[in-house]
C-alpha cells in the first residue's frame, strides 16, 4: 500500500506514506468496548486523508475525492484480512462467575512460602511486622526525575534525526540545484535581512558509523567573523562541516550554507557560466521573472480589449495584481543579490583563482580534477552564503591563488569556517579559533593560530601545575 500510494500522489515523502500505512494499521486492531461508537479506522482515514491532501499539495475535490477512494481500498484489504480479529475485538466483556470458591486469606498466608520457589517474595506477608524501608525518597525521585530527562533527550534526538534523513541522501539522487534548494529554501516577500544571523546552539552530540564526534556541544559563530576549525586528524571536523552543511544541526532557515566539499561535474557549460548558475535562487528568480513578464503581457493584451465592468475583467484585474505582487518581490531579491553586477564579479573570482579570460570561456569537462576544485571555490565565493564553509580549501590552490583567497576572505561580510593545515593561512583569514576535542569545541575569541598554540599550551602548563599542586597536599595530608 505505501509504494501504491507513493506512485499515485506524485512528490510523496515516503515517511508520510509510511505514517499514513502505520496509522491505518493500528487502527484496525485498535479495541472497541462500544459496538455503536464511532470506528477508530474511520476516524483514522478522515485524517490520513486530510494529510495525504496537504502534502500532495492539491486542494481540489477531485484529488481529495481521489486520495478517499485509496484510502477506502486499503481499507477493505485491511477489514477482509483481519474479520475474525475484529469480531474478537468488539466482543463486550462479561463477568462469569468462578469455578470455585477462593479464599483470599489463606492464599495470602501462603505467598511468603511459595514466593521463595518462584523467586518473588513477599516481604510484608514473610514476617508479621512491615518492613521499614531506609531508601531516601528525595533522593529516588532525583535519580528517577535525571533518567527520565536522560530518555526524553534520547527520544528527542531520534526525531531530530529523522528529519534530517530527508537531506541525507547520496550525492547521485540529487542534483546541484536540488540539493541548494533544498538545504537553502528560497523566501520570498521575508524580511531575512532584518533577521539576526548568528548562530548558537547549544546540546548538540553528532556521530559517524557508531563513532561519537560531538556529546552536548555548544556551537557559537557570530555573523561576519571568520573561524579556523583546527583539531587532531581523525577527530571530525569534516563531519561536522558535512553535518552543518546538510542542516543536520538545528540552524535557522533563513541563513544560507555553503560547503565546498567536492570537484564540479565536467560538462559543456563554459566556467563563467558555471560559476554564475551556481547561484541558484539568481538563476530560478531571473527564470521566473522573464515567466512573469510575459504573463503580464498577455493579461494586458486579453485586457484590452475587455469593458471595465465585464466580469473577465475583474478576473484579469485581480490575477494582474498578483502577479505584480510577485514580480515585486523578486525585483526586490535580485536587487538585494546584486544580480546587475553578477557576470563582473564572477569573472574577477575565476581571475583571482588563476582562470585567464580564455580559459573562463573553456568547458566545464575540458579541466582536470585540480581545476574543478578551484571552479567549485569560485562558485561558494561568488554565492556568498551567510555561512561558508571551507575544507583545505589551499590544498588545491597555487602561492598567487591562495593570497588572492586570503585578501578576499578577509573582507568577505559574512560567516567563514575553515578547516585549514595551513597555519599562515589561518594566520591571514581567521579572527577566531575553535578547537575540536574530547567530543566538544572550545573558543578562542580574537585569535589566529599562533595566538591560539600559544593560549593553549599555557592552559595547558596551568592545568599541570594545578594537578601537581593537589596532589602534593594530597600527599600532605595522607602522610599526616
Amino acid at each position: 500500500m505505501e509504494a501504491e500510494l507513493q506512485s499515485q500522489i506524485p512528490g510523496l515523502d515516503h515517511v508520510i506514506s509510511e505514517y499514513s500505512v502505520g496509522y491505518l494499521t493500528h487502527a484496525s486492531k485498535a479495541y472497541v468496548e462500544d459496538a455503536n461508537a464511532p470506528s477508530p479506522l474511520s476516524e483514522a482515514a478522515d485524517i490520513v486523508t486530510e494529510l495525504l491532501v496537504s502534502a500532495s499539495g492539491d486542494f481540489s475535490p477531485q484529488n481529495e475525492n481521489f486520495i478517499r477512494s485509496l484510502i477506502e481500498k486499503f481499507i477493505s484489504l485491511l477489514s477482509a484480512s483481519d474479520d475474525v480479529n475484529a469480531e474478537q475485538r468488539q466482543m463486550p466483556f462479561t463477568a462469569k462467575k468462578l469455578d470455585q470458591t477462593i479464599n483470599v486469606g489463606s492464599q495470602r498466608n501462603m505467598s511468603s512460602t511459595l514466593g521463595l520457589a518462584g523467586g518473588n517474595v513477599d516481604l510484608e506477608s514473610a514476617n508479621s511486622r512491615k518492613v521499614e524501608s531506609r531508601v531516601d525518597r528525595k533522593k529516588l525521585e532525583k535519580a528517577e526525575q535525571k533518567i527520565r530527562a536522560k530518555q526524553e533527550k534520547k527520544q528527542m534526538k531520534t526525531v531530530h534525526y529523522e528529519a534530517s534523513r530527508l537531506l541525507n541522501q547520496p550525492d547521485s539522487t540529487m542534483s546541484y540545484e536540488e540539493f541548494f534548494m533544498a538545504v537553502n529554501p528560497l523566501q520570498l516577500g521575508s524580511d531575512s535581512q532584518s533577521k539576526s544571523k548568528d548562530i548558537k546552539i547549544d546540546s548538540i552530540d553528532i556521530s559517524v558509523g557508531g563513532h561519537r564526534i560531538l556529546t552536548d556541544a555548544s556551537l557559537t559563530l557570530a555573523y561576519g567573523r571568520r573561524y579556523g576549525l583546527v583539531g587532531q586528524n581523525g577527530i571530525g571536523k569534516s563531519t561536522l562541516l558535512r553535518a552543518l552543511s546538510r542542516r543536520e544541526v538545528a540552524i535557522p532557515s533563513h541563513i544560507s550554507i555553503l560547503h565546498v566539499e567536492q570537484e564540479i561535474t565536467g560538462d559543456d557549460t563554459p566556467a563563467l557560466q558555471a560559476v554564475l548558475d551556481a547561484d541558484v535562487w539568481r538563476k530560478r528568480l531571473l527564470v521566473e521573472q522573464d515567466k512573469i513578464s510575459t504573463q503580464l503581457a498577455a493579461i494586458e493584451a486579453e485586457r484590452s480589449s475587455m469593458a471595465d465592468t465585464s466580469k473577465d475583467a475583474a478576473r484579469l484585474d485581480h490575477e494582474r495584481e498578483g502577479l505584480d505582487i510577485t514580480l515585486n518581490d523578486i525585483h526586490a531579491k535580485l536587487t538585494e543579490m546584486e544580480s546587475d553586477k553578477a557576470e563582473s564579479r564572477a569573472a574577477s573570482i575565476l581571475a583571482g583563482l588563476g582562470f585567464s579570460p580564455e580559459r573562463q570561456k573553456f568547458a566545464t569537462r575540458t579541466f582536470s580534477g585540480g581545476w574543478r576544485m578551484r571552479l567549485a571555490l569560485a562558485r561558494a565565493l561568488f554565492c556568498e552564503p551567510d555561512l561558508l564553509l571551507l575544507d583545505e580549501p589551499s590544498n588545491m590552490l597555487d602561492v598567487p591563488s591562495i593570497t588572492f583567497l586570503s585578501n578576499y576572505l578577509q573582507t568577505y561580510p559574512s560567516t567563514v569556517l575553515v578547516v585549514s593545515h595551513d597555519r599562515a593561512f589561518l594566520n591571514e583569514v581567521a579572527t577566531d579559533i575553535m578547537h575540536q576535542h574530547s567530543e566538544r569545541l572550545d573558543y578562542y575569541k580574537g585569535a589566529n593560530f599562533d595566538s591560539f598554540y600559544a593560549t593553549k599550551e599555557e592552559r595547558k602548563k596551568n592545568a599541570k601545575r594545578e594537578y601537581e599542586k593537589q596532589m602534593a597536599e594530597r600527599a600532605h595530608l595522607q602522610g599526616m
